[in-house]
């Protein structure tokens, strides 16, 4: 069901606007980041319930319609393809600033637009109808290294490990 779908509904009916459905869900937990990783949150999130710190973590990949939005909530432009990190294989949060018109118009000028979208979800082992957690989600081209693929990996399970949380395995999916 999507947003219209939903909307019209709430048009006819007793249910929540979807701005107090997302004003809800921001106050719960606040949404993702493009390409920060939220290892703390999921600490957190498999504390509160009571869930084994052992998880599988899940890598998935879908295309995307080249779209440059704006993020108020960081002040930075998302959609585009984020350079990656050397250290960790991760994207750069926080790389295209819109802070002022010359950033965006910079931005816009020198880079291009994702083709995917990458997410990676975790999920206890403690129960198997525990609900996923997202990790991570950020615009990518797909034009990386096997090595640079390991390095992400290992990132993970080195952070996840600081935290008392083993990572079981990691499964990718692939593109879509």
């Amino acid at each position: 069901m999507g947003r219209a779908t939903y909307e019209l509904l709430t048009a006819n009916s007793v249910l929540p606007s979807v701005s107090l459905i997302n004003k809800t869900m921001e106050n719960y937990m606040p949404a993702p980041v493009e390409g920060v990783c939220r290892f703390d949150e999921l600490n957190v999130f498999l504390e509160q319930r009571n869930l084994r710190k052992q998880v599988w973590i899940g890598e998935d990949a879908t295309s995307l319609t080249g779209r440059i939005e704006y993020d108020s909530r960081t002040d930075t432009l998302i959609g585009f393809s984020s350079p990656l990190d050397p250290d960790t294989g991760f994207p750069i949060p926080y790389s295209f600033p819109a802070t002022t018109f010359k950033d965006i118009i910079k931005a816009l000028d020198n880079n291009h637009a994702a083709k995917y979208v990458n997410v990676l979800m975790a999920r206890s082992t403690d129960k198997v109808k525990s609900p996923a957690f997202c990790l991570a989600v950020y615009g990518t081209d797909n034009s990386f290294s096997a090595e640079q693929v390991l390095q992400r990996w290992n990132f993970i399970k080195d952070e996840l490990a600081k935290r008392g949380i083993e990572m079981l395995a990691q499964m990718v999916l692939g593109a879509t």
